[in-house]
């Protein structure tokens, strides 16, 4: 019995360990999703003639993910001569961005329920979730059933959403065409080439 025991530990251990990690590196990967959208701002002030850069901190230092993202499109509706391909591509990604940060919120502000069970559980990989939420109706209760992949495939988004942000930037700064610099698949998905 101590054998089985301490197997069915090590089994719940490593696949509480696995959801942790996966929550953690969609976390950090999402937060860089912000930093390069951070980027895109500062560049599109900078080529408005901003010099100060301690004004870009100034502005920004309190923000969150959704703020961020209302800033950067209202600064390229304002700013940014368009085409028809840029605003789509432009589009694709702060949608994108939008419903991540949802899910994240989601993630980050829903209560958890990781590694619990019973003498007979075998199988710890699945965390639950909780978020409380208000609506028309008046109280709401999202619940959620995360496995590792899940968790992956948010990491996943986020790292590919970052990674477009951080192109942006790049044709923000130097006054590249945005819609030569991105993929975009026949569904309209964005995606950096490879």
């Amino acid at each position: 019995m101590g054998v089985f025991n301490t197997y069915r530990d090590m089994v719940r251990d490593g696949q509480i360990k696995g959801l942790h990690r996966a929550i953690g590196e969609f976390v950090v990967e999402f937060e860089a999703i912000t930093h390069q959208q951070w980027r895109c701002i500062l560049w599109l002030l900078a080529s408005a003639g901003l010099k100060d850069q301690d004004i870009v901190h100034i502005l920004l230092a309190d923000y969150t993910a959704e703020p961020m993202r209302v800033m950067l499109q209202s600064l390229i509706g304002h700013m940014r001569p368009t085409n028809a391909d840029e605003e789509a591509i432009v589009k694709n990604l702060l949608d994108r961005h939008q419903k991540l940060i949802s899910r994240r919120n989601d993630v980050i502000h829903g209560t958890w329920v990781i590694g619990y069970g019973n003498d007979q559980t075998t199988d710890w990989g699945t965390a639950l979730g909780l978020k409380f939420s208000k609506n028309k109706k008046g109280a709401n209760v999202k619940e959620f059933q995360y496995r590792v992949e899940d968790f992956e495939e948010l990491r996943d988004e986020a790292n590919a959403l970052g990674q477009a942000f951080s192109r942006l930037s790049g044709c923000f700064t130097g006054g590249n065409a945005v819609e030569k610099n991105f993929d975009v698949a026949d569904d309209g998905t964005v995606s950096v080439p490879e």
